[in-house]
């Protein structure tokens, strides 16, 4: 996964997130889509939210 922002120059890669910062993403997409995957996307989405929720 890439993060891009947008400067005035144009879009520019980021190695993390604006809002999230201590969140490496990428992973956390990749878990998410795994349990999605196994589980379905309601246990996947309850994990998350729980998650976020810490």
């Amino acid at each position: 996964m890439k993060i891009y922002t947008f400067h005035v120059d144009g879009y520019q890669q980021q190695p993390s997130s604006r809002y999230f910062p201590d969140v490496n993403l990428a992973t956390l997409v990749e878990q998410v889509l795994q349990m999605a995957a196994v589980q379905g996307t309601g246990a996947a989405i309850r994990d998350l939210r729980q998650r976020r929720g810490q």
